[in-house]
């Protein structure tokens, strides 16, 4: 990263899907200028042309790509613009709050073996964090709280993963105007294998939310999730999924209740409360996407509540 010209051939792309500020976006551009034994890749960030900041980042960034699509605001459609302008064999995404370790970009690359769809790491947070902010990282990251197992795995994170470039081409139309981790992530074990976790490609995710900002997201992602689940399933399969949605909540807090229980037991106490509180708000989010097939108009992502640095 940083020398690359822009017909340069690289071997990988790393994709960046930018949901919060400028300063996330330079935090993490900083941990992949710092990565340690990488093989050469390249650097697109891919934002909401509103976002303020960007033009003092591609005066800091000069190698970075950044793109943006007039429009397009939610994160799978940021992950989708990302993937589009890939250029390396293989294609590694992220999220602008997440920050790297130093061998992140090594050790993911090199788990992406043949056999295997995608590649995959563990998504840490602050031992220190919020309650509401530890709930809002138990909602959507549970499952790669350290510590994860090497080998098949039935989901990895969008927020840290790697593909080969010519699998996400092959079936490009199910991504290109939203790249859905479900839907992508069945298409491409059905052809190439499963999905594999590397415990040692490791990201911390840094999003210090508030209760009431954490919520409205909640309430969008769930309706987004679920709007996109059945955008072609028949009415079947719809009025099932319906059916279901109340007893969401209390699916949703077992789930979560395991693993937060098993390896981070205060941090998931002292988010409880919160944590039921945003899981009822994805919930009612999930069933109104299953009762209208639309998203909501616009997904209000959380603000930070302030800048956090890693220890």
């Amino acid at each position: 990263m940083g020398n690359e010209t822009p017909t340069r051939a690289v071997k990988i792309t790393v994709g960046i899907a930018s949901l919060t500020a400028a300063r996330q976006i330079e935090r993490c551009l900083r941990a992949l200028e710092a990565q340690e034994d990488a093989p050469e890749f390249d650097v697109v960030v891919a934002h909401n042309p509103a976002l303020g900041g960007v033009a003092g980042l591609r005066e800091k960034f000069p190698a970075v790509r950044f793109v943006g699509r007039v429009g397009w605001w939610a994160p799978i459609q940021l992950m989708a613009l990302a993937a589009s302008e890939a250029r390396g064999e293989i294609f590694m995404m992220t999220e602008d709050h997440c920050v790297p370790e130093p061998d992140w970009v090594r050790r993911l690359c090199d788990a992406l073996q043949t056999g295997r769809a995608a590649a995959g790491g563990p998504i840490d947070t602050r031992r220190d964090a919020t309650a509401a902010a530890w709930a809002f990282y138990f909602l959507d990251f549970f499952r790669y709280l350290s510590p994860v197992v090497e080998g098949v795995t039935p989901a990895i994170s969008v927020c840290n993963v790697a593909y080969r470039r010519a699998d996400l081409e092959a079936i490009r139309e199910c991504w290109e105007t939203g790249f859905h981790e479900t839907e992508v992530h069945w298409r491409l074990c059905a052809k190439h294998g499963p999905l594999w976790m590397e415990p040692k490609a490791r990201i911390i995710m840094l999003r210090n939310v508030g209760f009431g900002g954490a919520m409205g997201e909640c309430y969008g992602q769930g309706r987004l999730f679920a709007a996109k689940r059945v955008e072609f399933a028949d009415t079947k399969k719809r009025i099932f999924y319906l059916l279901l949605a109340p007893l969401l909540p209390v699916l949703l807090l077992i789930r979560r209740a395991q693993k937060g229980l098993s390896d981070a037991p205060g941090q998931f106490l002292k988010s409880l409360p919160a944590l039921m509180a945003m899981v009822l708000a994805w919930s009612w989010g999930e069933g109104m996407g299953y009762l209208t097939r639309r998203p909501p108009q616009k997904l209000a992502l959380a603000e930070d509540i302030e800048a956090q640095e890693i220890e």
